[in-house]
């Protein structure tokens, strides 16, 4: 089997993972290790970036500011000035 020069004076006398690689003969299909997928928590934004009672907060003038220049920048034309946060989402959404 290659055995690579060890990279430092460390690595000289560990142990390298031939046992690891050891099989003659692949493992049986019963014989291999279960895995199973990792746990991937619920979205938190699922239900939408805002909770009702926050989509409902009035918009301060610099969020206004905001809402205008990204409603300029995806070209998005609208007439009204939205007073809620919540009506500033619906808007550019």
């Amino acid at each position: 089997m290659w055995k690579p020069l060890p990279l430092a004076a460390r690595d000289y006398n560990a142990r390298d993972l031939s046992n690891a690689f050891n099989l003659t003969e692949p493992r049986q299909p019963w014989d291999r290790p279960e895995t199973t997928p990792q746990y991937v928590p619920p979205n938190p934004e699922a239900t939408g970036p805002f909770s009702p009672s926050v989509s409902q907060m009035p918009l301060t003038p610099p969020a206004l500011a905001l809402h205008g220049m990204l409603a300029e920048k995806f070209s998005v034309k609208d007439e009204l000035k939205p007073k809620t946060i919540g009506e500033a989402n619906d808007i550019l959404q």
